[in-house]
């Protein structure tokens, strides 16, 4: 019994909480749990950005917006796609044009036989070069990536090559550095599911 009172004391000493021994007890006082300030939200400075009036397809059910490049101040270019079913198998490519006094819609061509069409991004080298890339389903449901180009008079389909591996391709960013030297990204899957990247340069 004295070693468990030597030991029972030196623990003491260096602020360990004594043992229990034999038959006896000692309370033992939880020590509370420190409080955490929480930390205040970052600040935010006032609303500069408005909302501007954008059309809609007349018929549609639903309308998307997801490419955008501005030329010069007063001549901005949007792409995306609409349908009129809500279904997205029917989905099909959507231009809008400002030209400085607000958007308006431009006719999109799609390519015969798809099913459906969305355009993703966007990129202009001039007033009068711009492209347009996304995806669209064949006739038998795979899908492809789908490009078209603007040279001034309106736009139209430009053919892109499908990797020979692949079962499905689309693309998702674009940019041009030079009006001969443009980039378009995004992805194909192989026939076992792989989802790899997937780069093309044109025109």
């Amino acid at each position: 019994m004295a070693a468990a009172v030597v030991l029972a004391a030196i623990g003491a000493a260096c602020g360990q909480v004594p043992a229990v021994t034999g038959g006896s007890s000692h309370p033992v006082t939880a020590s509370a749990t420190p409080t955490v300030a929480a930390s205040p939200p970052p600040a935010i400075g006032p609303v500069s950005w408005s909302t501007v009036s954008s059309p809609d397809p007349a018929g549609s059910t639903g309308a998307w917006l997801g490419g955008l490049t501005c030329v010069t101040a007063t001549n901005c270019w949007a792409a995306g796609y609409w349908n009129s079913t809500g279904s997205e198998s029917d989905d099909q490519p959507l231009f809008e044009h400002d030209t400085g006094s607000g958007w308006s819609i431009v006719d999109s061509p799609a390519i015969p036989g798809s099913t459906s069409s969305r355009l993703q991004a966007m990129a202009c080298a001039g007033a009068a070069d711009c492209w347009a890339v996304g995806v669209y389903s064949d006739a038998s449901g795979d899908q492809r990536g789908l490009i078209e180009h603007y040279t001034g008079g309106g736009w139209s389909i430009v053919a892109s090559p499908t990797p020979i591996s692949a079962v499905s391709a689309g693309f998702a960013g674009l940019t041009c550095a030079s009006a001969n030297d443009c980039w378009a990204v995004g992805s194909s899957t192989d026939a076992s599911g792989t989802v790899h990247t997937l780069i093309e340069q044109g025109p």
